[in-house]
């Protein structure tokens, strides 16, 4: 594995925290609302990597919130419009960004992969909703014409640059075809994570809507 100039931790579990927070001068009474996600990346050996990243909420993922709250034009959401889903990409994601752009044939991935997976039970506490954690392993079982690695959904040393979050538009929670994902609710920009054979990414996405306590 490789992450350019971030830190390599060995011989520990490192967490890799990322997340959005408003600075002291910032806090002001009355709700916050941030994404944040966690990520443990380990390879064979168990050497875990680390760096501090951004989340940010896309103009897909601002409509949604405003629909499911408000009475407006638009039917009440249903199941495939539900967030619960973390897709790795090497696509570069803005504000404007859809979900088109994970699929149907991204680069990162293989013929036949599919790098989204959902949480099927999305947990609430406390007015935060968490997503997983969920395994991304890069697994090979073989190879074919001693080139494209068989067992994983995922090219070999293959960047990770974006962790999109999405809704979930298909009835299975791992493999997720990616274009299949829905809208894409957040963003995570993970520039300069490498992802190869015998790695394994864990990710939890937290989005907290609490208010502070009195």
């Amino acid at each position: 594995m490789n992450l350019g100039g971030y830190a390599v931790i060995t011989g520990l579990a490192a967490v890799l925290a990322l997340a959005i927070m408003p600075s002291e001068g910032e806090v002001i009474e009355g709700a916050q609302m941030y994404g944040m996600a966690e990520i443990v990346q380990r390879d064979a050996s168990g050497i875990v990597l680390s760096q501090v990243i951004h989340n940010q909420v896309l103009d897909d993922g601002e409509e949604l919130i405003l629909h499911a709250v408000f009475d407006t034009d638009q039917d009440p959401l249903g199941s495939s419009q539900r967030v619960s889903v973390l897709c790795p990409t090497n696509e570069a994601f803005d504000e404007t960004t859809s979900a088109n752009l994970l699929g149907p044939r991204s680069s990162i991935l293989m013929s036949s992969g599919n790098t989204c997976r959902a949480d099927s039970s999305v947990g609430i506490v406390n007015g935060t909703a968490t997503i997983g954690p969920i395994d991304f392993p890069f697994e090979t079982s073989g190879f074919n014409s001693g080139t494209v690695q068989i067992g994983s959904n995922f090219f070999d040393h293959i960047p990770i640059n974006t962790v999109a979050v999405c809704a979930r538009d298909a009835i299975n929670t791992a493999d997720i075809t990616c274009n299949n994902s829905g809208n894409v609710f957040a963003a995570i920009d993970t520039s300069g994570v490498q992802f190869r054979d015998g790695d394994t990414l864990t990710i939890t996405y937290t989005f907290d809507i609490s208010s502070p306590m009195s």
